[in-house]
């Protein structure tokens, strides 16, 4: 949960609030142990992100990733410029930089390529992310 009024939520911290705007939002939805599990889900998918960022730039692969390279780091670079330009809290969320889900998704998908074990702990992972926020959506509602 974020909350750009309450500097208890650590609205200080870019990338904690960027990283928690991207499952929650700014709003209480009194979901504490759905939130945690998201949260802990979320974490756990960065580690295949960032194996697929890394297996990208292996020479054979480079070629198709550079799209996707290019609009992480664009969509990052703007995020974070669009932070110091406007130094408010709702400056750092998630809904300014929707395209991200895309590289994102490419990395994980290149991550699960390399072996049984990361694709399926990757997918057990995605799994649980995806039904928990289903529950999560649904009890909001």
């Amino acid at each position: 949960y974020n909350n750009p009024w309450n500097e208890s939520m650590r609205r200080r911290y870019f990338w904690e609030f960027f990283f928690k705007s991207c499952i929650h939002g700014e709003f209480n939805p009194r979901s504490g142990i759905r939130a945690k599990i998201l949260n802990i889900c979320a974490l756990l998918l960065l580690f295949p992100i960032i194996i697929g960022i890394i297996s990208s730039l292996k020479k054979e692969r480079f070629y198709k990733a550079i799209p996707f390279l290019n609009l992480f780091g664009l969509n990052l670079s703007a995020l974070l410029y669009f932070r110091i330009s406007a130094p408010l809290a709702c400056a750092q969320d998630f809904r300014y930089i929707p395209l991200l889900a895309i590289p994102l998704a490419f990395f994980i998908a290149q991550a699960m390529n390399i072996n049984k074990t990361i694709r399926f702990v990757t997918a057990m992972t995605l799994s649980c992310f995806l039904i928990t926020y289903i529950i999560h959506l649904t009890l909001l509602a």
